[in-house]
Formats: C-alpha cells, structure tokens, sequence
C-alpha cells in the first residue's frame, strides 16, 4: 500500500466558500500553488473522470534563481483528472508526475476532504500519496502547507470582504516568532486584530503543533507572518508604510515600533524583529 501524508486544518468559514476555493477556477487561482508560485487553470471538469489542466508558473525571486539553479522550467502545465467527486465532501484526483528527470512518469493521488463542524466552521483533510523518494515527497508536503497558509489569508479576506479589499497580502517570514511577533503588531497599531492560527501537523519540516503560519489586520490591510527558514532575514529594501491620523499618533507608533530596535532619520525604522517600517503623518 502506498505511504500517505495526512495534512489537516480547520477554517473558519462556511461550507460553500471552502468547497467553492477548492474546485473552482477562479477559487483555485486564488491561492493554488507554494508560496512564489502561481496556478493559471485552463480546465476544469468537476467530476469523476474529468480533467483539471493548469500551468504552474514560477513568480518569486528566491523561487526562480532555486528552480534555474537546478535546471528546472519556470512555468509547468500540468493535467490531473477527477477520480471521485462528492459535492462539498470529497473532491479526489490524479497528477501525473513527469516533470522529475530520470524518473520514469507515475501518478499521484490528492484527496480532499471537507467535514463541517458548525454554520461556519470547516475541517479539511488532505491526503497526499507519497512520491518516489522522501526529498520530493517533502517538498511536495512543504508546498501544500505553505498553500493552506495562503488558503487561510485568502478565506480571511473573503469573510471580511466588506471591510477589507486589498488583493495583497505581504507575508513577513520569521524564525519562529510568527505568533508573537503578529500579537506584539496587533497590541501596538489602533484597531488592529488577530486572524487565524495555522499549525505545523504531523510528519510536517516543523515541529508538530507548532506555529506555522499567523494572520493579522492592520485596519483595512491583512498580514501574514509565517515561521520560515531562519537563513533570510529582512532588509531595509522592503518597508512597511503607515500614515497616521496626526503627528502625535505618528510619534508614539514610532517609539512603541522603535522599542528594542532602532530610530532613524525621515520617520523611517527597525523593529526589534528587523522589519523595516515608515510611519508618517496625513497632516
């Protein structure tokens, strides 16, 4: 019998929205794909038997100087077909695996699983068949948590769709301080709120239970700070802008911001963290 991954995450959401992100085109270009990557489908046929095709395009810096360092195309179509389709339950299908040089194609099957637990309160199950070997059955496994990180930012900004309408989502990567350091912003900014916890699960590249991804609001706008790989940090080439209502506002979010960090000249500065942010005035 061939080994499975079992991924599991709870979402609050309603049924319809969960199933509707998962199985249709718009829904799947939303969020499809690990994180520097995006999904461009080109058809999809939601039943037993039908076809999903899609290219996988690669967009991140960091991703596309990884995937010409290792000879590998920047942009993949890829064709899966439909096994099993139960509507709002289940959703099954088959991908070929022919993209890995040397390795004689073969398929693999992702099975997903919805189970409500309340008016708006979602489990999902996703089964993943291992690959051919335990270094592509990992980076297949990391790339499906780093999409539920990005299915979870994206049925956050759906359930507050009246109050937020950014279609960008920065995501701050950090060592293993992504909880605390969106609840040290959430306590700092006016207004400011938490959003959803995803955890590591088991057999997961982090600790089973721990942090692996933490959505926060700073008014309008969501963030995602996400427990990455501890050699990137950040750089003062990205920075986080904030206007403030009067330049008293201004100041205090600047020394609470500034705390264990460091001031510097034109509103700019560091955080204890190492973000970078500028926070001006309106007037």
């Amino acid at each position: 019998m061939k080994k499975r991954i079992n991924l599991q995450r709870t979402f609050n959401a309603s049924l319809d929205l969960v199933w509707e992100l998962w199985t249709t085109k718009e829904g799947i270009e939303s969020w499809w794909g690990p994180p520097g990557f995006e999904v461009k489908v080109s058809k999809l046929e939601l039943r037993a038997g039908g076809a999903l095709e899609y290219v996988m395009n690669c967009i991140g810096a960091e991703q596309i100087a990884f995937m010409k360092q290792h000879n590998q195309p920047l942009s993949t179509p890829l064709k899966a077909r439909y096994t099993e389709v139960s509507p709002k339950t289940l959703a099954a299908w088959m991908n070929l695996a022919d993209f890995i040089p040397g390795v004689v194609p073969y398929e693999v099957e992702t099975r997903l699983m919805l189970a409500p637990l309340g008016a708006e309160s979602v489990r999902v199950d996703l089964q993943l068949d291992a690959m051919h070997n335990e270094f592509y059955t990992s980076m297949a496994t990391q790339g499906w948590e780093g999409e539920m990180g990005k299915l979870a930012a994206i049925i956050d900004q759906r359930s507050n769709k009246d109050k937020f309408m950014s279609p960008l989502i920065p995501f701050l990567r950090f060592n293993d301080q992504a909880e605390e350091a969106a609840r040290y912003y959430v306590g700092i900014f006016p207004g400011a709120k938490m959003g959803e916890i995803q955890r590591f699960p088991a057999n997961s590249r982090g600790p089973e239970g721990g942090v692996m991804t933490a959505s926060f609001m700073l008014g309008d706008q969501m963030l995602v700070a996400l427990n990455g790989n501890p050699r990137f940090g950040f750089s003062p080439a990205m920075s986080l802008l904030f206007t403030c209502a009067s330049s008293d506002e201004a100041a205090r979010l600047t020394d609470q911001l500034a705390a264990g960090g460091e001031k510097q000249p034109g509103g700019w500065l560091r955080d204890k963290y190492g973000v970078s942010w500028q926070v001006h005035a309106n007037r």
